[in-house]
This record gives C-alpha cells, structure tokens and sequence, in this order.
C-alpha cells in the first residue's frame, strides 16, 4: 500500500441553508459533508479499490444547530478482511469538553476481491 496519512480533518460552520425550523443540523447535510469526506480519503487507493463503498454504517447521536462549527475526523483502516474502511467521526468542540454528534464507516473492497 502506499505510503499515506491515514488522517484527515475537515470542517464546516453550519448556515441557514443547512438546517430546520428548529434551527437543527438536517440528517441529510450531515451526511453529504460525511460522505465527500470519505470520497476524498479512499481517492489515493481507487486503482486498488473498488469505487462505491459496499458497506456504509451512520450513527447520528447530537444534533448540531444554526453557527456551530462541526469538525469531521476521518481515519483509513486496512482489515485483513481485503477490504479499507473510512471511519469518520463528528464532533464539536468548545473550552470545555467534545461532544460526538455521529460516526460513520465505509468499506471498500479491493479489487482483486470483487468477482
């Protein structure tokens, strides 16, 4: 495998466009900013991997609101299995402690695997 950071974060503030009536970060906007997370980190392994991850797991446990800041922290593990996965879990930070909003995994087959 190539030699890459298996680490990447990301951010993004939460607008008016992103969430409900209750001010709420909408399920759907979550999940676009978690998967273009996971495209950019397989990105480096495609001509190993298959293109469309075949598992995808989302666990949403707080919700973000109107202004917060959401950080995205992704981490590639190899299985022994012949697949990657893309861990990513979403937070949100202050003085004071983290909150974990989601997590969310995707796997990729290799693809010598895929008949």
């Amino acid at each position: 495998m190539k030699n890459i950071d298996k680490t990447v974060k990301s951010q993004f503030r939460i607008t008016r466009k992103y969430v409900n009536k209750k001010k709420e970060l909408q399920p759907y906007y979550l999940f676009l900013q978690i998967e273009e997370l996971a495209k950019k980190m397989i990105l480096p392994y495609q001509d190993e991997t298959s293109t469309l991850a075949k598992n995808t797991s989302l666990e949403i446990r707080h919700a973000a609101y109107l202004q917060d800041t959401i950080h995205l922290k992704g981490e590639v593990e190899f299985q022994e299995d012949s697949t990657i996965n893309i861990s990513i879990i979403v937070y949100k930070a202050n003085n004071y402690n983290t909150t974990i909003l989601s997590k969310a995994t995707f796997s990729y087959d290799y693809k010598e695997n895929l008949a």
